[in-house]
């Protein structure tokens, strides 16, 4: 018996234009996006679909950015019939993860995410260094 499971990703997954072809394919993928720029308070889509990758690089960008293609992705996955057995998520992935299990909405999902960004991406300004994967 084989289950499908949902992976979400982590930060450093991002690039410029990700997600764009499903939202112009699926309703749900463009309502994920539609949620978290009423949440964020900017548009989300601009940064993510045409850039330039210096500001969606940003942590405060690109931490809603991989959240919403995430989600966007899933239900992407779903309209097509898919359908999953579990989720898991990798750092910033464990956030879309919980959306997609239901543990939070995806409005408080969003909210988590920008003060998750917001944070991290102070924290990036106020001290030198670097991540090594």
């Amino acid at each position: 018996m084989s289950k499908n499971i949902f992976l979400f990703s982590g930060q450093g997954s991002q690039y410029v234009g990700m997600a764009k072809e499903l939202c112009e394919k699926y309703e749900a993928a463009n309502a994920v996006f539609d949620t978290a720029e009423k949440v964020l308070g900017y548009d989300l889509r601009a940064v993510t679909f045409d850039g330039p990758d210096t500001e969606l690089n940003k942590t405060v960008n690109s931490q809603p950015a991989i959240m919403a293609c995430s989600l966007a992705a899933f239900e992407a996955a779903k309209a097509e019939g898919i359908t999953f057995d579990g989720v898991a998520g990798h750092s910033l992935g464990e956030y879309a993860a919980m959306v997609a299990a239901g543990v939070v909405t995806i409005e408080d999902g969003f909210k988590l995410i920008k003060a998750r960004a917001a944070a991290m991406q102070k924290a990036a300004e106020a001290n030198s260094g670097s991540m090594y994967a």
